[in-house]
């Protein structure tokens, strides 16, 4: 059997089963790993995937059970000087059998085992599949280890942009580092034809972008060089799902014509979906790149490379080095900060809640091994030896963590089903849609799931198996020294420690969502209506005829019931999506590197339409529309937070400076001071935050914004300002951003509410397992110590001292947790820094609330054991 994972699964493999190598072979002494452990590990992660690219997961699980019992029990033999078996697979049948009845008869204690596990490898197991879907899967191109992303960079700029087109052109043939180098940029175009009219996604790329994908036409053909030539006849290549959803399926449709943006242009072939580098975006339409002409000049591209075979990326920097205006990353935006580090930080809270549960099933076997000492001491006064008991226990440690991997397998397929109901960033999104519990996430389930019941079982079996016959046989069940006591406490403490890091860190995030979700958004969010429309380019070629069609829509916008007024601009939409960045001087000032600024591009009335509130100088008026911001002195409106940043405690009115921006330098004068508008995707990714120009729309553009000011009380006109756009031209489609700006700003937090609602989860869970494991370990100490209480009592201690004394017990552990786990967070937690909107990473009252919760929680599961301590019957204890 071939597994299905490929190149990508056996290295997934090959390092999974050298990390879980590696663990295992903490069982050895130091100074044999040190000599032998990095090669043994090496060893062991390639015969791993020879297994799994050889036999499947059989021989993989096969493998991996191996070495789960042989390395622990030949390493312990080591560190006791028990003489191992000759070998160590000797009656696993036996040892099976015996572990199956052992669970058979603590049903409760092994269901509770279970479920614990299950939910912290299910979680675990989910987050590992988005990460491995985002961050581990390799490009969808063929060669992706030696794929880089190219980008240059302009005079003034302080980071590197994407090249235009023409830019492409020219240096692509010039650099010699890279066996090939292609192009592509997207934008939204009009569909006509067929079911009407609709937008869609076209990928202009370069003639041989598709093959170098590896794509293959389902008919048809690809672009072909002579395609992108000035002059050439206009042609479109379509996805399959395209034609599917909009021909049907099977429609013949190569040869055929269909308008794009009102321009004929001859399919020329079907070819597969295919899988974007580009997250939150598919396409459906592919045409060719045009390389000349102003079109290219004022077109952006990412340039992507594929390296030389054997040719690294630093030994390319002399190239680029030597070009002086070429840089090259070597990642893309959803391999990026922005991108990676929530789903890490997600993976980091997982592994903790992991790690909880370990810790709380061992403090249970640790208590069920005290009950145990008694057969255990008959086994050693049988003859067993040391190693044989340790054996025997993990085997009952591995039996129940693969029952809790099965549980946490059907967990993990609930919780990615989950994922997409909870609104995840679009971004996401469409990798999750991806997602499948494929041979690499098994892998990795199997892998967790034995190498927990290392962990939780270790501990115990070397415990359960250290004490002397002779001992444990005289003191029978019934009472356990306190240096048996300390460990179940040791442990209690290390788990809240976790516990307190995995619910502040959730304390946080959540308080940083309610408060960017109920903060004031600086405009009136829900009596603004919004549209952007993007007009067909050929029938609205010209300013004016663009002009006449939002002069027209406004007019009839006005109109419509509840209306009060109407508006259009570009980028005009809060939270804004164009942004500039650049060196900016101000005129008799030093020059100060702008790395994140807003720039909405406004007409008269914008800031009466969204009620944003004017706090100097006046608004941008007609006559400003006719300045040209690329050859004079345009008038701006600037935000609050830039005048603070720029001119703190002066006036900013009639202020100028010169912004060097990546199409050219710009001079502006500043004729106003509006208030902020919040976003709160911003605030994480730039310092200082929120800077934001408001500048002159002179000529509109065939992307705009209409913007639609609704009475209080008043219901959104969303069906009239739909039939509004249909009246003056059927052909162009109100797509789906029409919304009110409440709804907009909705949709930017949907990542602050991904993440505020897992962590949330993972903190209550956490929360449950810590309860769960204070209540079962204190009730246990209180069964033990039964004659100790009932002695007590019977000497004249009060129930309310014996309730004390056990609450005692179980809050010091708890209370040494709490603090422990205190310093951690306060370590951990300036990292989460771009996640938080206005709440400090050490914010006092998310940090008392979460400890008080916890405190709370610890109290009620030790409260009824502590109840029934003091209901203990002193003459019945002291006859027994």
């Amino acid at each position: 059997m071939t597994a299905p994972g490929g190149r990508r699964g056996a290295r997934a493999v090959a390092a999974i089963g050298r990390g879980l190598y590696r663990t295992l072979l903490l069982a050895y002494p130091r100074d044999f790993r040190d000599v032998n452990g990095r090669d043994a590990a090496e060893v062991f992660g390639d015969a791993c995937a020879d297994s799994w690219a050889n036999g499947g997961l059989v021989a993989l699980a096969r493998r991996l059970g191996r070495a789960l019992v042989d390395v622990p029990f030949a390493g312990l033999a080591e560190r006791i000087g028990d003489a191992p078996r000759p070998h160590l697979f000797g009656n696993l049948g036996g040892d099976l059998r015996h572990a199956w009845r052992a669970c058979r008869q603590r049903p409760g204690l092994s269901l509770a085992i279970v479920v614990t596990l299950a939910l912290g490898i299910g979680a675990n197991t989910a987050i590992f599949s988005v990460v491995d879907a985002t961050l581990l899967r390799p490009l969808p191109f063929p060669d992706a280890a030696r794929v880089v992303y190219l980008q240059t960079r302009r005079e003034g700029m302080k980071s590197p942009g994407n090249p235009t087109a023409e830019e492409f052109a020219q240096f692509a043939s010039r650099l010699r580092s890279f066996s090939r180098i292609e192009a592509r940029s997207w934008r939204s175009v009009l569909l006509t034809g067929g079911n009407g009219a609709t937008r869609a996604r076209l990928l202009a790329v370069s003639t041989g972008y598709l093959d170098a994908l590896g794509t293959r036409p389902i008919a048809g053909r690809l672009l072909r060089p002579d395609d992108a030539l000035p002059g050439a006849a206009p042609v479109v290549v379509l996805s399959d799902r395209l034609v599917t959803r909009r021909y049907g399926a099977g429609a013949a449709i190569v040869g055929t014509t269909i308008s794009i943006d009102d321009i004929n242009h001859v399919v020329v072939g079907v070819v597969p979906q295919i899988e974007s580098d580009t997250p939150g975006l598919r396409f459906e339409l592919y045409g060719p790149l045009p390389l000349s002409g102003p079109a290219a000049k004022a077109t952006g591209v990412v340039t992507i490379a594929w390296l030389k075979p054997g040719l690294s990326i630093e030994a390319a920097q002399a190239e680029f080095q030597s070009t002086g205006d070429v840089v090259a990353p070597s990642n893309i935006f959803w391999k990026s900060r922005e991108f990676r580090d929530p789903q890490l930080a997600l993976f980091a809270a997982v592994s903790l809640l992991l790690l909880i549960a370990c810790v709380n099933v061992a403090n249970l076997l640790l208590a069920s091994g005290q009950v145990r000492r008694a057969e255990m001491a008959v086994r050693v006064a049988l003859g067993a030896s040391r190693t044989r008991i340790v054996r025997l226990l993990l085997i009952e440690s591995t039996l129940l963590a693969l029952a809790g991997g099965v549980g946490g397998m059907l967990i993990a397929r609930g919780a990615v089903a989950l994922f997409t109901a909870l609104e995840p960033p679009q971004q996401l999104l469409t990798r999750l849609e991806s997602i499948e519990i494929d041979g690499v996430v098994l892998g990795y389930a199997i892998a967790i799931a034995l190498l927990t019941s290392v962990v939780f079982g270790l501990v115990p079996a070397l415990r359960g198996s250290a004490t002397p016959p002779q001992s444990a046989l005289r003191e029978g069940d019934q009472r356990t020294g306190s240096r048996l006591r300390r460990l179940p406490g040791a442990f209690i403490a290390v788990e809240v420690a976790l516990s307190v890091v995995l619910m502040i860190a959730a304390g946080l995030v959540g308080r940083a969502f309610f408060q960017a979700r109920f903060a004031d958004p600086g405009f009136a969010a829900d009596r603004v209506l919004t549209v952007r429309i993007a007009l067909p380019e050929a029938r609205y070629a010209t300013a004016d005829r663009r002009a006449q069609f939002f002069d027209a829509l406004q007019g009839r916008a006005r109109q419509l019931p509840g209306v009060t007024a109407a508006t259009i601009g570009y980028g005009a939409t809060p939270p804004a999506d164009f942004v500039t960045q650049g060196a900016l001087q101000i005129d008799g000032s030093d020059e100060h590197a702008v790395s994140w600024l807003y720039v909405s591009m406004v007409q008269p009335g914008y800031f009466a339409v969204m009620g944003i509130p004017l706090l100097a100088g006046r608004e941008l008026e007609r006559q400003d529309m006719d300045v040209d911001p690329s050859a004079g002195e345009a008038p701006i409106v600037i935000n609050r937070s830039m005048a603070k940043s720029f001119w703190p405690g002066r006036d900013p009115i009639g202020a100028r400076f010169r912004l060097a921006e990546p199409r050219g330098p710009r001079r502006y004068r500043i004729v106003g001071v509006a208030g902020d508008v919040h976003d709160s995707l911003s605030l994480p990714a730039c310092d200082p935050c929120g800077w934001q120009i408001y500048r002159p729309l002179p000529v509109v553009r065939q992307y705009t914004d209409v913007l639609v000011r609704v009475a209080d009380n008043a219901p959104l006109p969303v069906a009239g300002l739909r039939d509004a756009i249909a009246a003056i031209d059927p052909g162009v489609p109100a797509d789906d951003s029409l919304q009110s700006g409440a709804a907009s700003l909705h949709s930017t937090m949907n990542r602050q509410r991904f993440n505020a609602a897992l962590f949330g989860t993972f903190a209550a869970v956490a929360l449950a397992l810590v309860g769960l494991g204070i209540a079962a370990v204190i009730a246990h100490s209180v069964s033990q110590r039964t004659r100790e209480m009932g002695i007590r009592l019977a000497l004249g201690a009060r129930p309310a001292q014996v309730r004390g004394l056990v609450i005692a017990q179980g809050l010091r552990p708890a209370i040494a947790g709490l603090a422990l786990g205190l310093v951690v967070t306060f370590a951990v937690t300036q990292t989460m820094t771009r996640f938080l909107y206005g709440v400090s990473p050490t914010d006092p009252l998310t940090i008392a609330s979460m400890c008080s919760v916890l405190i709370g929680v610890a109290l009620a599961a030790i409260a009824v054991p502590a109840l029934r301590a003091t209901r203990v019957d002193p003459a019945k204890t002291l006859r027994d």
